[in-house]
């Protein structure tokens, strides 16, 4: 995860933002004698506290768990794949 300080980000909001925005990377914000603070998307966040709630509970952690170990291994997908492939 990178750092920028404030007052760089400042200067080039919008653009910073976009790259957050866009790159899906989180940004940390450093400031003089302060603590810090990490910039993210909207979107990365959503699906963070998704993943957070989903997760939360250890028997469905497990249940996701395996359903994607399942998915990986191409079990119980019948005669058909979730994504056409040309």
């Amino acid at each position: 995860m990178q750092a920028m300080p404030f007052n760089e980000i400042t200067a080039n909001l919008s653009a910073v933002m976009d790259r957050v925005h866009d790159d899906h990377e989180p940004l940390v914000v450093t400031r003089d004698n302060k603590k810090s603070v990490v910039l993210i998307s909207l979107d990365d966040f959503n699906a963070w506290q998704e993943t957070e709630y989903l997760t939360r509970s250890p028997a469905n952690a497990e249940d996701l768990r395996l359903a994607v170990e399942e998915l990986r291994a191409r079990k119980n997908l019948g005669h058909y794949a979730l994504i056409e492939t040309p």
